[in-house]
């Protein structure tokens, strides 16, 4: 038998996936995102092609700029700074949330003894000057910096926060709600979310059926944490596990994709560049036995590998959404991500080196393509053989 690999397909649809628990060891950004300086605070917009985030990089006074770098080609892009309109020279820029559609913008700035929460607008791809929080309707408050970062659903109806108006030093996890075109003012979550520590940087997926955010109470230093919605309840968190959370590396800050698949986070650890990256790690998936939901949208046109590796795919998009394809185990455990973001329509292709998340050269064995979709998926096997 040759000593490259031979490609077996088995091209008859699979079973349709379902949820693993677990998540992917972190994968560092690379260059593209991380420098010698440090990166803090994830937030995706724009179809989760533009990564916000702030910065000390090209600060002549090492302080925070908000940033972005969009993903283009398969990779992050250099980031650049947003307009002076948003970074001033003398104050420090923190904690942006941009909405989905990637037309505000909320962020926190150190003026004088404090932080200001502040918006902005996007029109015709410029950010406009910014103005206090209190001038977009919504009862925070922007004066005093009792209430620290927002996350917006992508409806704009209600708003996480992290506050300390509980009248503590450390801040928890509020909620407030617009009702009939008027914010009403915050209430705080449960004491199954928070705790007399330090609860901030909420984050939650596109149904609001997950809550994620940095918590330190129960160790030394701080872990991620998630919380699950059921019956229009918030159960009690559950930490995050030991490839995402480790006792000689504190959380920062975090962000949670719309489909819950993808979760970005800023941490100090192995493989960083310098103090602070942002990574990502994708949720673990596992191949069940429920009737496959192949998208309608994702017509499969050729595999082809006519001397083993690499293997090309190429398929068809009927509209434009956001796509993921992804190679995992049997384990449910990602290997590789050849394609992700929005795409589409038309024929599209992707090229698999049989190479991992790491870059290393996988092994033998039974591999599954998966394709996701505005929810649903198909899944394909893949048989590597020496």
């Amino acid at each position: 038998m040759k000593s490259s690999f031979l490609l077996w397909l088995a091209l008859l649809l699979l079973p349709s996936f379902a949820l693993a628990q677990g998540w992917t060891d972190p994968v560092n950004l690379g260059t593209g995102v991380n420098t010698d300086r440090v990166e803090t605070d994830p937030c995706l917009a724009e179809g989760d092609t533009a990564l916000y985030f702030d910065s000390t990089f090209e600060n002549p006074l090492n302080d925070y700029d908000l940033r972005v770098s969009y993903y283009r080609y398969g990779a992050w892009q250099p980031s650049t700074k947003l307009g002076d309109s948003i970074n001033r020279p003398v104050d420090r820029e923190v904690n942006p949330f941009v909405t989905w559609d990637g037309r505000w913008l909320f962020y926190r700035r150190m003026e004088g003894p404090g932080y200001r929460l502040l918006f902005s607008e996007r029109i015709n791809g410029v950010w406009q000057s910014p103005r206090r929080l209190t001038d977009f309707g919504i009862p925070l408050d922007d004066s005093t910096g009792r209430d620290w970062t927002v996350h917006f659903n992508r409806s704009m109806t209600r708003c996480y926060l992290s506050s300390t108006r509980r009248g503590i030093s450390n801040p928890d996890i509020w909620m407030c709600e617009k009702v009939g075109g008027v914010w009403q003012p915050p209430t705080i979550l449960s004491d199954s979310i928070n705790t007399p520590g330090y609860e901030w940087k909420p984050s939650v997926n596109a149904d609001e059926t997950e809550l994620y955010f940095r918590s330190q109470y129960d160790h030394l230093v701080g872990h991620f944490y998630c919380s699950t919605k059921v019956n229009g309840v918030w159960q009690g968190k559950v930490d995050m596990g030991y490839t995402i959370n480790d006792p000689n590396y504190s959380a920062g800050g975090c962000w949670i994709t719309g489909d819950g698949m993808h979760f970005y986070l800023d941490q100090s650890r192995p493989g960083t560049i310098h103090v602070d990256d942002i990574w990502i790690s994708h949720r673990l998936v596992g191949v069940a036995g429920e009737k496959n939901q192949e998208s309608q949208e994702l017509n499969f046109l050729r595999f082809r590998n006519p001397s083993g590796l690499p293997l090309e795919i190429e398929y068809s998009l009927s509209k434009q959404g956001l796509f993921h394809l992804g190679v995992y185990d049997l384990q449910g455990r990602l290997v590789s991500v050849l394609r992700e973001g929005r795409e589409g329509p038309g024929r599209q292709r992707a090229v698999w080196e049989g190479i991992d998340l790491h870059g290393r050269q996988i092994s033998n064995g039974v591999y599954f393509l998966v394709f996701e979709m505005e929810g649903k998926a198909s899944t394909h096997k893949v048989v590597l053989l020496r």
